[in-house]
């Protein structure tokens, strides 16, 4: 074990983090690379061949912090590693440059998955299991897992359920091995519903006649009474077009009516406010000087005199 030098304090990087810590070495020249070593600081095997062929620093060559910071970032691109720190320290002859690893899992069994509530849940087990795309053998960690969290919550909130969360917890099975098992829980909440609905740039039509065309239910409708009604972009894109039939029919011919946006919820039922941009509203085309659709007089044929044409002049 070498011993630590007063003009030397170890180097260490810490990534993903992008944390760098190092002290300044007091030589004019940078000291000579004596020996690299490799550890194990995690679960499973550390192969050094495959460690050695993803860097660049060599024994023999001097060391250069840049380029340990290089090593660091090929060996989080190969996939195969959680956390990767380095750490230098004098020794007889020049530095040892310790590569530290921390590996990632591979996954062991089918990933266990519980939806919250279980009677009534929106998505099913297996759909869930479609979006993790997560099989037996895959390396996982706390980041990978934590992606592909992110990827169901996007899921859930394009069906607009905006408490979507999901939990995961990555249980150790075989440290020798480097093996480990999941268990994922997604508690849906509850889905967001519409209150009304705002129009943006409707200067040509009242809200009333857009909410009608949308299929928005009025105030004093009893069916309005007993709740929001649950929007899914299906629906959304069916009142959108019927919005924008109800410009053309008007005569708008070159009406844009953009999808809504949703803003955040406020209540405890989670009531959102569709917000419908309506932009590019020209005036009707009879304004523009197009001709109207008025049937054309036809003129009729000429004939004999006294049945309603013109007698034909002689030259």
């Amino acid at each position: 074990m070498g011993r630590s030098s007063p003009f030397l304090v170890a180097l260490l990087f810490t990534f993903p983090l992008g944390i760098f810590f190092a002290t300044p070495i007091r030589a004019a020249d940078p000291p000579l690379v004596k020996e690299v070593a490799v550890e194990n600081a995690g679960a499973g095997p550390v192969d050094r061949t495959f460690v050695m062929e993803h860097i660049t620093t060599a024994e023999g060559g001097p060391l250069d912090r840049r380029q340990i910071a290089g090593d660091v970032k090929a060996l989080l691109a190969t996939g195969a590693f959680s956390l990767v720190r380095v750490q230098a320290e004098e020794v007889e002859g020049g530095i040892r440059v310790i590569y530290m690893l921390w590996n990632k899992y591979r996954l062991t069994g089918p990933v266990e998955v519980e939806i919250k509530p279980e009677d009534d849940s929106y998505y099913g087990r297996s759909k869930i299991l479609d979006w993790l795309d997560l099989e037996e053998g895959d390396r996982i960690d706390d980041q990978v897992i934590g992606m592909a969290a992110r990827r169901i919550e996007k899921e859930y909130g394009k069906r607009y359920f905006p408490d979507a969360r999901v939990e995961w917890e990555i249980e150790e099975k075989d440290r020798a091995g480097g093996l480990a098992g999941v268990k994922v829980v997604v508690r849906e909440g509850k889905r967001a519903k519409m209150k009304r609905m705002v129009f943006v740039g409707n200067d040509k039509m009242t809200g009333k006649e857009l909410r009608k065309a949308a299929g928005q239910r009025s105030w004093y409708n009893p069916a309005r009474w007993f709740g929001a009604r649950r929007y899914d972009p299906a629906t959304l894109e069916i009142a959108r077009m019927g919005i924008k039939e109800l410009y053309l029919r008007k005569g708008f011919l070159d009406v844009r009516v953009d999808p809504p946006e949703v803003t955040a919820p406020v209540k405890i039922l989670h009531p959102m406010h569709l917000a419908t941009p309506i932009s590019n509203l020209q005036s009707p085309i009879l304004n523009y000087g197009v001709p109207s659709r008025r049937r054309p007089t036809r003129r009729r044929r000429s004939g004999p005199p006294g049945r309603g044409s013109t007698p034909r002049r002689r030259r």
